[in-house]
Order: C-alpha cells, then structure tokens, then sequence
C-alpha cells in the first residue's frame, strides 16, 4: 500500500494483492465512477475518486496521483490537476506550439503594449508582479519570441520600414542636427545599425572559409622571403 498527502488529507493506494478494508468495493469501469468510489486502475491498482471534470467532450477523473480522460494509472504525477501531469513551469518552456492566449500576447507585444498589460488583458491574471515575471517567461520561450518577430515584421513590411530605411532616417537626423546631443543618438543608431551589416559580412566570411579545405589554406601561404646573402 502507498499513501500519498493532498492538501492535508492522506489518500491510500492498494496493490495488487493488498489486503483490501471491508468499506471499499472497487468498481472495474472508473469512467463512470463517481467522487469518493474506488476504482481498479489500468496498472491493476486500486485507488479512489477525488474529481470529477470535463475537458472538451471528454470527461476527466482526478485522484490522489493524476487527472485521467482515457486511461488511469498509479503513478504519481508531478503535476495531479492537470492532463499532462508536468509542472505549469516545465509546460511553458517545452510547449512547441503557441496556445490561443499566447497568440493574443505576442499580438498585443508586437503592436507596442507593455508586456504586463498585454498579460493582464489576456490571460486570468490580477497580480501585475505575477504578470510581469510570467510575461517576461512567454518572452523567453522560442515559439512567442519568433510569433513575435514573425507579427513585427509584418508590421515593418506593411508600413515599408526595413534596415535601409532606417539607416537613411538615421543619416538624415546627425546631417540635419541642430546640436550635438542629437547628432550623437543619430551616430549611435548608425553605429548599432552598421554592427549588424559586419555581423552578416562576418557569417558570410566564416561561411566562406568553412567551405575550403586544410589543403587549399596551405596551398594559399604566403611564399617565405629569401634573405639577401
């Protein structure tokens, strides 16, 4: 027999062969079982009904180690409310695709609202220091930031914003700056727009120089200068 605590109440599980108490009558179909019927478990133990839910069309039976739609087991979940059975934490980050939520976050980012407001209106959330250490988590997974991207550049290519576009906004504000706090942000933004053109030249090179061989590089060595005798 194991036991395990749910919010101070402990629960039993029996194994096969346990010795079960004269108070229980395991039923054999635990879909239908209702809250508080012990039922025998797809892994031939016997455990006890705590919930009952839905989820879509399908109907949920929670226990002491798990939330089960098609099949029950005993084995204790990480997460017991749940259909997945893993921690809201480890979910978010190995999600591959964006929930419907996500997808209205990422919009709502992309367009320029603050992220906490973004998440404040999107998922059931009230505490703003909830919704700021959540929202900066969805902007550390790879599918949000990329739905992100993915929105702003559509948003660049509808208003006709790309790199060339920028820089010549650039140029034109430090050419036409009336003082030198102006020219100086001006100059910053070429410069950090003019780091990402090296970065591309720099991948093209290294690019280049993965493709030839260790022969080729030795062929290509400056011949030795002969000294004057």
């Amino acid at each position: 027999m194991r036991q395990y605590t749910i919010k101070g109440k402990v629960h039993s599980i029996y194994e096969p062969g346990d010795d079960l108490p004269d108070h229980i009558s395991p039923r054999k179909d635990w879909q239908d079982a209702r809250v508080g019927d012990w039922v025998v478990a797809d892994d031939d133990c016997i455990i006890q009904v705590l919930r009952r839910g839905k989820l879509g069309r399908h109907k949920t039976v929670g226990t002491c180690t798990g939330t089960y739609c098609k099949a029950i087991d005993t084995v204790r979940k990480a997460n017991i409310y749940n259909l997945s059975g893993k921690r809201a934490d480890t979910t978010i980050h190995t999600r591959k695709t964006c929930t419907k939520r996500e997808e209205l976050f990422a919009l709502r980012v992309s367009k320029g609202q603050d992220r906490v407001e973004a998440y404040l209106d999107v998922f059931p959330a009230k505490s703003k220091a909830y919704a700021k250490k959540q929202s900066a988590i969805l902007l550390t997974t790879e599918r949000v930031d990329t739905l992100v991207n993915e929105k702003l550049q559509n948003t660049f290519d509808t208003l006709g914003v790309d790199l060339k576009y920028l820089i010549n906004t650039a140029k034109e504000i430090t050419d036409n700056a009336k003082n030198d706090s102006d020219r100086i942000r001006s100059l910053n933004m070429l410069w950090d727009a003019f780091g990402v053109i090296e970065k591309q030249r720099v991948t093209n090179v290294t690019g280049i120089f993965q493709g030839i061989s260790n022969e080729q590089l030795e062929a290509a060595q400056r011949p030795e200068l002969v000294e004057n005798v």
